[in-house]
């Protein structure tokens, strides 16, 4: 890195320009050269002023490829057939699959439970395929939350037919199964067995319900049916739709075959769940009143028992050593009227930056200072407790080398600020993402932090710290690999154990769409080729970098651009972009979707996760955006 540091000294940055970059330093990802970079992963956010890039990963060793199970077994089953899925509730199947719908756009696919005409809970594949991409749903045959070295797959030697049931919206509905053994799904691909409707009695998917059955002799010669892995519905043609889905099972002959279930009446909710929401313009709830009765009114119409209430913090304002004060004057009657409406208040703090040790003092004094506050007020203007929205994963580096001490830095923070709570008889709550108790995709371990004296995953270090978790389980659908219930379900098991109370968390408020671009692999030097792909480049200086993204079409134009800036090409880095991964914001908030989604995605959720005694109700993010929401044609 030297001889690049030597010519770059004098490189003038920022470099500004039409090109989308970021600035980043070599110490926040632990590299001493960033020639030795071997993988990447950013991000292009497209919000509403225009593109933004970040950067999510930078690593100079390449992701590790963990071993790859190929075990499979034979369920236990008695009578003609095994039964996968009723499809009447649940994310896990009898064999620990789960399902999902796929897509790529422009087509789109959504999969969800939902009660058929006939009175049947069913699994609805709603989708709209378009000319290009594809879309359709997917069933796992095997454990799919266990690393893949522990997977087991089917082992379908004893059966001959697949069946299941179908009915359709519209009778115009036509899909195509595919399966896949374990190679195949390897791959991420499948092997067409043919389209559903031959294998109908009508010949098409009709609106009442029709079996399904599919012999083996169809299903392709390649496909090991020792290790079955996947099946999969895919749209055949440009159309939008809707199916059902009941009762898929593995049968040993077709002489006696699985019906779906009858219709369930409807069970009894057995207990009030809770709501809470977050305040953020608690500034302007002191001065206007128009606001606050709407936040009231937010309050009593939507049943919120719990709000996390913002402390006003200007950070370039607030001395260091004094911590975040708080402006009683303004701050009781607020407080005061809240819980008159038997709302329970928390004061809400947040900032990714109080995980940071020279930050500790500063967070310290501010909860002092939360303390003071209630030892000088009435018990009707105190708060009820302290609730941290600090998001260590925002700062730099965090999927990176410095992930684990971020983590143990953020623990750190929590034991501190509980100790205080607890003085204080103050509740102690947090907000933590979902996928806190995935693997790491980099090097496909969980996370598991040493933290006084016991290791294990920091997602139960959390919940054990604290009183109240609020797990932003941020998805706008509740069923599936990929939808709220799955992701909440580790979190709420291991809360209920120990008996603490977990809010699930939705959004609100606008999410704008990304792509994730990926790349990998030792870099080029100097100017890219013509005709070159998308590619990721880098400029060095010093310590610190600017990291492009340069569309084939920009290459020249790219080039003048960093020759007038006085950069010489051949010290520039750069990579080809080999994954492009579009996220639409849809799927993580509500805010472009209609409040009959959301109550639909409430209610489905609920249905599923009541089960866990933890499950303490929702959370709104945030009250705002969520009244913006409720008021949108």
């Amino acid at each position: 890195m030297k001889r690049v540091l030597a010519f770059l000294f004098f490189l003038p940055f920022p470099l500004r320009s039409q090109f989308l970059s970021a600035k980043i330093a070599a110490a926040d990802w632990g590299l001493k050269d960033f020639l030795r970079i071997q993988y990447g992963q950013i991000a292009v956010l497209h919000e509403p002023g225009g593109d933004r890039l970040t950067v999510y990963t930078l690593r100079d060793t390449l992701p590790s490829s963990p071993p790859i199970s190929t075990a499979s077994s034979v369920p236990i089953f008695e009578g003609n057939w095994f039964l996968v899925s009723e499809f009447g509730g649940g994310m896990r199947n009898a064999l620990g699959g789960s399902f999902n719908a796929f897509q790529r756009p422009p087509s789109s696919a959504f999969a969800e439970y939902e009660t058929s005409l006939d009175g049947r809970r069913a699994l609805r594949l709603s989708y709209s395929k378009e000319r290009d991409g594809f879309c359709g749903l997917w069933i796992h045959l095997f454990n799919t939350t266990a690393p893949s070295e522990e997977r087991t797959y089917f082992d379908a030697s004893a059966f001959s037919a697949i069946s299941f049931w179908i009915r359709g919206s519209s009778s115009n509905e036509k899909l195509s199964l595919k399966i896949a053994d374990v190679d195949w799904e390897r791959k991420e691909d499948a092997m067409e067995i043919g389209g559903l409707n031959s294998f109908l009695p009508n010949g098409r998917i009709d609106t009442s319900w029709q079996q399904v059955v599919i012999p083996f002799s169809r299903i392709p010669k390649r496909i090991d049916r020792s290790r079955l892995a996947t099946l999969s519905l895919e749209v055949a043609d440009s159309q939008s739709g809707s199916v059902y889905l009941k009762s898929l099972a593995f049968c040993t002959d077709s002489t006696s075959l699985p019906t779906p279930s009858p219709p369930m009446s409807q069970s009894v909710q057995s207990r009030e769940l809770e709501r809470a929401v977050w305040v953020w313009n608690t500034d302007e709830l002191f001065l206007d009143q128009q606001k606050r009765k709407e936040l009231f009114t937010l309050l009593s119409e939507e049943k919120m028992s719990h709000v996390f209430l913002a402390i006003p913090y200007r950070a370039q304002n607030s001395q260091r050593s004094r911590g975040i004060r708080i402006d009683a004057k303004a701050m009781q009657p607020l407080v005061s009227e809240l819980k008159k409406k038997g709302v329970v208040v928390h004061a809400l703090l947040g900032d990714k930056d109080f995980i940071l040790p020279d930050q500790r003092e500063f967070v310290k004094s501010t909860l002092e200072n939360i303390l003071r506050y209630n030892g000088s007020s009435k018990k009707s203007d105190r708060f009820d407790g302290i609730h941290f929205d600090v998001e260590p994963y925002l700062i730099a580096g965090f999927n990176g080398p410095r992930g684990k001490w971020i983590l143990e830095n953020f623990l750190d923070l929590l034991k501190d600020a509980t100790s205080t709570a607890k003085r204080g008889k103050l509740l102690m709550g947090a907000d933590i993402p979902f996928w806190l108790d995935t693997s790491d995709e980099f090097s496909r371990a969980r996370r598991l932090i040493k933290f006084q004296g016991v290791t294990k995953p920091v997602h139960e270090h959390i919940i054990d710290l604290m009183d109240i978790v609020v797990l932003m389980s941020y998805r706008t659908f509740a069923a599936g690999a990929d939808g709220i219930v799955l992701h909440s379900s580790d979190e709420l098991e291991y809360a209920t154990k120990t008996r603490k109370r977990v809010f699930v968390a939705l959004e609100t408020s606008p999410i704008p769409d990304e792509n994730i671009l990926s790349f990998r692999g030792s870099p080029s030097e100097g100017s890219s080729q013509p005709g070159a792909p998308k590619y990721v480049a880098l400029v060095p200086r010093l310590d610190s970098a600017k990291i492009f993204i340069v569309q084939p079409a920009e290459k020249t134009a790219f080039d003048v651009f960093l020759t007038e800036s006085g950069v010489n090409l051949a010290q520039v880095i750069w990579w080809p972009i080999y994954q492009d991964l579009f996220v639409p914001g849809r799927k993580v908030s509500f805010a472009t979707l209609d409040a009959a989604k959301l109550r639909s995605t409430l209610s489905q959720t609920e249905a599923e996760l009541s089960v866990y005694t933890a499950f303490e109700g929702f959370a709104i993010h945030h009250a705002e955006s969520y009244l913006q929401f409720l008021r949108r044609p």
